[in-house]
């Protein structure tokens, strides 16, 4: 299952995304509740099948636009999961997922 945020619809390569998911039979869905296009950046991290750690997604360079700061409650909320919060300042979009391990990039 593939999320992005509702913004994506602005895209001019929106369509080209969807068909090429139907036609390799990967399911998609629109988040709601985002403020940017970036999801990666502040949607918690799966780390298990039902486990998700949130961290506090407060950037430096969005401070001063702060409208653009999406609260992820709204998100897990519609995906029905539930997180484990914890106190680390992060930039998910700064995360590169693997198997067994995550590389963090600054």
């Amino acid at each position: 299952m593939v999320y992005f945020s509702e913004w994506i619809k602005d895209f001019t390569c929106f369509d080209s995304i969807i068909e090429i998911l139907k036609k390799n039979h990967i399911e998609f869905d629109l988040l709601p509740f985002t403020k940017d296009y970036w999801v990666k950046d502040f949607m918690p991290i799966q780390i298990a099948v039902t486990e998700f750690i949130e961290y506090r997604y407060h950037t430096d360079y969005l401070q001063r636009y702060r409208c653009y700061i999406t609260n992820p409650k709204g998100c897990c909320d519609r995906l029905q999961i539930s997180t484990q919060k914890i106190e680390v300042v992060l930039d998910g979009g700064n995360l590169i997922k693997c198997r067994d391990a995550i590389i963090l990039t600054d």
